[in-house]
């Protein structure tokens, strides 16, 4: 299967090594990317567990199963990458889904942090709805 990230390679190259626990992403670019496939895929537990650990609290498995129902993402779009040192980065990126057959496009500037377990998701900057 070809993975949902649109890299154009296969999952079980891709993300799957991520989602499985086997790697670490690399970079903030790639943390991006496992998580879009996470939520295109429904794994709760991988999305939670990205987050930076002050923010897993506020985010339990179970809220963010329930947000991934009735859901399809199906594109991801990075405009731009920034690593702004060796503990933090920015990916800037509109997420595409559709939502009782409409679509939706999700804009953000994402602020990743490295920490003693690798990148995590730190926050988010703005969410449009697609004209």
């Amino acid at each position: 299967m070809e993975c949902p990230c649109c890299s154009l390679m296969p999952y079980e190259i891709c993300c799957g090594p991520l989602h499985a626990g086997d790697r670490v992403a690399s970079s903030p670019q790639a943390l991006m990317k496992s998580r879009f496939a996470a939520f295109a895929l429904q794994k709760a537990q991988y999305i939670h567990d990205t987050y930076v650990q002050e923010e897993r609290e506020s985010h339990s498995v179970e809220s963010i199963q329930k947000s991934l129902e009735g859901r399809i993402w199906t594109r991801l779009e990075i405009s731009n990458v920034f690593v702004e040192n060796p503990t933090l980065g920015w990916v800037e990126f509109v997420a595409f889904c559709t939502v009782m057959g409409r679509e939706y496009a999700l804009r953000e500037k994402s602020a990743f942090r490295k920490d003693e377990e690798g990148w995590r998701y730190w926050n988010k900057r703005s969410v449009q709805k697609k004209s």
